[in-house]
């Protein structure tokens, strides 16, 4: 039982990145919501109708994604609360239970990796949906103004991909540092 038990540092670590978790889980409903509401717009240029659709076929199958994460904790959580302090106590867990367990730093850093990772290129989506029906409004033709938004799209594609890529990189940090902390307690 002791490789399981569970140290105040690593109890910290996985209720920061399950409270990152949900939070990310948050904007994902922010930027849906924000991207319903600019689908006709999207639909007036097939390049944009069809990044749409891609982002909102993304969309299903990460809200299931976490929509399952989330049932895990929240499951996990209530067992531990259930079980009565005298188990944590009787197993040295700290209070935190079977939880590190059941849903490893790992998992959730990887899930949260990928909701970030989609975040970006649905916001990216959102600013190109919305810059395009701008200067539509300014008089341009759908055309025109798909061939402005595709060029300073191409100009800031650059930056995009070091933007998802820091993003990846600082969950997985996160989750590395969690992961040595464990480890070195293990050790001790």
């Amino acid at each position: 039982m002791a490789d399981t038990a569970v140290t105040e540092t690593q109890s910290a670590a996985w209720w920061d990145l399950v409270a990152r978790f949900k939070a990310a889980a948050q904007q994902v409903d922010q930027v849906l919501n924000t991207l319903r509401t600019q689908e006709g717009a999207a639909r007036s240029d097939p390049a944009l109708s069809g990044q749409y659709d891609a982002i909102m076929g993304r969309a299903a199958a990460l809200r299931q994604t976490i929509g399952d994460y989330l049932s895990k904790i929240d499951t996990a959580v209530q067992w531990v609360k259930g079980a009565g302090q005298w188990v944590a106590d009787a197993v040295g867990l700290n209070g935190l239970g079977f939880v590190p367990v059941l849903i490893g730093i790992g998992a959730i850093t990887a899930a949260l990796a990928t909701v970030t990772a989609f975040l970006s290129d649905a916001w990216a989506l959102s600013k190109r949906i919305e810059e395009q029906h701008r200067l539509e409004a300014r008089g341009l033709s759908p055309q025109e103004a798909a061939q402005v938004v595709d060029r300073s799209t191409a100009a800031s594609a650059g930056s995009s991909w070091i933007k998802q890529l820091a993003a990846v990189l600082g969950v997985a940090a996160l989750g590395w540092l969690a992961l040595r902390a464990s480890q070195q307690t293990k050790g001790q």
